[in-house]
């Protein structure tokens, strides 16, 4: 969504470059999916869901893709991810939230570079 916030402070094109950059460092990687639930609030005329995601990281890379990889799969608390229907297509859903508290986003080489978080 151009509407996407998150914790960490990123919105849609920081979110986007930000996972270009670490997903760019696997040679090889895949998302498996441990859990899943859905609620949706279908009484709520903005027509907003909630999903709550438990996945593993399989795969390997680089320094950064390695750090990713066991940070995500040491976390106990799964994500949560903030979903809202757009328009009047039931089947345009667009994702405006990402959450997991545990998270810490390792800085990215041009992070430290310019002394960003």
């Amino acid at each position: 969504s151009e509407a996407y916030s998150d914790g960490w402070g990123l919105n849609k094109q920081r979110a986007l470059a930000y996972s270009r950059e670490i997903f760019g460092q696997f040679f090889r990687l895949r998302l498996q999916p441990q859990a899943l639930q859905v609620q949706l609030d279908l009484g709520d005329p903005s027509r907003q869901g909630r999903a709550t995601l438990w996945f593993v990281i399989e795969g390997s890379g680089g320094p950064l893709a390695n750090l990713t990889r066991d940070q995500v799969n040491a976390l106990e608390q799964p994500f949560q991810l903030n979903w809202q229907r757009r328009g009047g297509d039931p089947f345009r859903w667009e994702l405006t939230r990402v959450e997991n508290p545990e998270l810490q986003l390792p800085l990215l080489p041009s992070q430290e570079q310019a002394g960003q978080r």
